[in-house]
């Protein structure tokens, strides 16, 4: 909760951060203990990894939080579940931070093996990563897969405008590719192979704001809803489609396409639209 504080706007200017950007994981089972009016424990990342072998951030907090809470190696405090919410929406008023990622909402959306913990603030790119290992020496015993945050946006007031939304939306892929395709950070090799492997993208979507106020729709509204999933949908859809058109050019396919639910033709977009993040290049 201090670490929260940090970002105020009345906070002692000894402890307040005017720098750095906030990020929040949000597991379900907060809002389970919010709804019940239970308190909610946090747990030390320490002892975690101790008792389960794997970093905190490995694990799935609603499928755990009941053991974690009984078991004794594991240090804990105490906090209420509703004043974390509230502290929450009271600093987000203040200042926009912090930002927040829905682990659960995004894992079950996930179509690539493996599990998502992290993503960047905006959550335009949510991509699975692995650790690196090191041995003694501190070379690479295992080089991970980590994120490349190949991103870009598009205006949605100028993409209605344009005409040619599918276009639009292909243009935009086949521009972040070749951010991806040029890419090469070798000072961090995790990221560097994540890159070359996954070639991920994040086209994020802007001024839907705008676009509803110019049109006279009320933010919120059933059309204003109807619009905003309709189109993220669209985008959604004509991203999968210049993604695989790319893949079928190059004759390659992303590293996990084959154990993902893309290859099956299983994958849902029916969470696609919270965040109109188009999955890595196929």
């Amino acid at each position: 909760m201090r670490f929260l504080d940090t970002k105020r706007e009345n906070a002692d200017e000894k402890i307040r951060i005017k720098t750095l950007s906030l990020g929040v994981v949000i597991p379900d089972i907060t809002f389970e203990l919010a709804k019940n009016g239970e308190d909610m424990y946090l747990f030390s990342p320490y002892d975690v990894e101790r008792v389960y072998g794997v970093p905190f951030g490995d694990i799935s907090v609603t499928e755990k939080y009941r053991e974690m809470v009984d078991d004794p190696r594991i240090k804990k405090t105490k906090i209420n579940a509703r004043e974390f919410f509230q502290t929450l929406a009271e600093i987000q008023f203040e200042s926009g931070y912090p930002y927040i990622m829905f682990e659960d909402t995004v894992n079950r959306a996930n179509p690539i093996k493996g599990r998502i913990n992290m993503s960047n603030l905006c959550s335009e790119i949510l991509q699975v990563n692995t650790p690196t290992t090191y041995n003694e020496d501190l070379s690479y015993n295992e080089i991970g897969k980590d994120i490349s945050c190949n991103l870009g946006s598009m205006n949605i007031a100028l993409a209605m405008d344009g005409g040619d939304l599918g276009k639009s939306v292909e243009t935009a892929i086949r521009g972040l590719t070749a951010v991806s395709n040029q890419s090469h950070i070798s000072s961090v090799r995790s990221i560097e192979d994540g890159n070359d492997r996954s070639h991920a993208i994040g086209l994020g979507q802007m001024n839907l704001h705008g676009y509803l106020a110019r049109e006279h729709v009320h933010y919120g509204s059933e059309e204003g809803l109807d619009f905003t999933n309709i189109y993220f949908y669209t985008v959604l859809y004509h991203a999968l489609r210049a993604s695989n058109r790319i893949a079928i050019e190059r004759g390659e396919a992303f590293d996990g396409f084959a154990d993902s639910t893309y290859a099956s033709g299983s994958s849902s977009t029916s969470t696609s639209s919270r965040s109109g993040t188009p999955p890595p290049r196929r």
